[in-house]
């Protein structure tokens, strides 16, 4: 299981950069929600947060959007095996 206690702070905190990522990354796909790589980016720091079910959803979409994203397949299986064990 993630053990960075810091960064689920930082990610969570709108006034971190890892806040403003996640801010920006959620924007975008405001504007173009079919964008693998910004699916992909949110599902990561949803990771950092500590959001597991809603991360794996995201990556999941991110895979469904571009199913060669080699990334977003590999962070996806990682957390489904994670999950699988908890």
């Amino acid at each position: 299981m993630f053990q960075g206690g810091n960064v689920a702070v930082m990610a969570s905190d709108s006034q971190s950069m890892l806040g403003q990522a996640f801010i920006k990354y959620s924007d975008a796909l405001v504007i173009d929600d079919t964008n693998a790589t910004h699916h992909f980016h949110v599902g990561r720091l949803l990771v950092a947060q500590g959001d597991y079910s809603n991360a794996v959803a995201r990556l999941e979409t991110a895979l469904n959007w571009n199913e060669q994203h080699q990334l977003a397949r590999s962070v996806t299986a990682h957390w489904l095996m994670c999950m699988s064990n908890l």
